[in-house]
């Protein structure tokens, strides 16, 4: 789905609509599902790439909350989520 297209035009409105009538404790959960479903909506294997940073984030926020190398956990969580963002950005350049 293209920020552009006429499915994003539909699909902000109601995102922020159902955003605005949840309580402030669910709406987190449902920010994620939102953007499952946008990132899911044109190529479904995107999921796998989101599934796996949901999981590290999630991962490394578990473990700082009950660890004292908090600092070690938070770099390593950036790491992840950054140098994947870089790998995917700069990959068709770095292959051309």
């Amino acid at each position: 789905m293209l920020f552009t297209s006429l499915e994003f035009l539909v699909f902000l409105p109601l995102a922020l609509v159902a955003f605005a009538a949840l309580p402030a404790g669910k709406r987190w959960l449902w920010l994620l599902a939102a953007s499952y479903l946008f990132y899911g909506f044109q190529q479904p294997s995107n999921l796998l790439y989101l599934g796996a940073i949901t999981a590290v984030v999630l991962a490394c926020g578990w473990a700082m909350s009950r660890a004292r190398a908090r600092r070690a956990l938070l770099a390593a969580g950036l790491v992840a989520v950054l140098g994947s963002l870089a790998a995917f950005k700069y990959y068709d350049f770095l292959a051309g």
